[in-house]
């Protein structure tokens, strides 16, 4: 393996000189095992999949979210939206997820390093279910605002979780 010497002191001497040595075998080969192909695909398939789909999954269904989402401001706050404001509160709705995006990519490679790589994984996936929940929950309660704030906490997830599980990957 590589062993590295960067100090050594001397007992005569205050300054300490440097000295890098390195010893490398070379005919030890990388190899691919199973648990590393098993912690990739899982990896991929529960970090990156769901980010992809909640991006897509807000753009088809769009005209029943919004005729949706204006009886909600119709019987919860007894107005009705105008055209400007149902395209505003639309746009917040579809932005909010990048917004939350943002966040979590920035704050993601510090979170991985001060609890460690799998420990932020999976303080992400329980987020990313209490996302879920509140997602699943908006129409039952009648909210838009579950609705805005879950796709917030999904896209917090998902940036952080872009972020770390790339950093994790790389480790193997």
């Amino acid at each position: 393996m590589a062993e590295k010497t960067l100090i050594q002191q001397e007992s005569e001497c205050t300054v300490p000189s440097v000295i890098i040595s390195e010893n490398v075998e070379s005919h030890v080969k990388p190899r691919v095992t199973r648990w590393m192909v098993v912690s990739v695909v899982t990896t991929m398939l529960g970090s990156c999949l769901p980010a992809g789909y909640c991006i897509g999954v807000i753009n088809t269904p769009q005209e029943i979210i919004r005729s949706w989402v204006k009886s909600v401001i119709l019987e919860k706050y007894n107005s009705e939206l105008s055209l400007t404001q149902e395209v505003s509160l639309w746009s917040v709705i579809v932005a909010i997820f990048v917004a939350g995006a943002t966040i979590g990519s920035s704050f993601g490679a510090g979170l991985a390093d001060r609890i460690g790589r799998r420990a932020s994984l999976l303080v992400n996936h329980w987020l990313c279910i209490c996302s879920a929940l509140l997602l699943m929950c908006c129409k039952m309660m009648g909210s838009v605002e579950m609705l805005i704030i879950g796709r917030f906490t999904s896209g917090i997830c998902s940036g952080q979780r872009k972020c770390v599980c790339f950093y994790h990957r790389g480790t193997y």
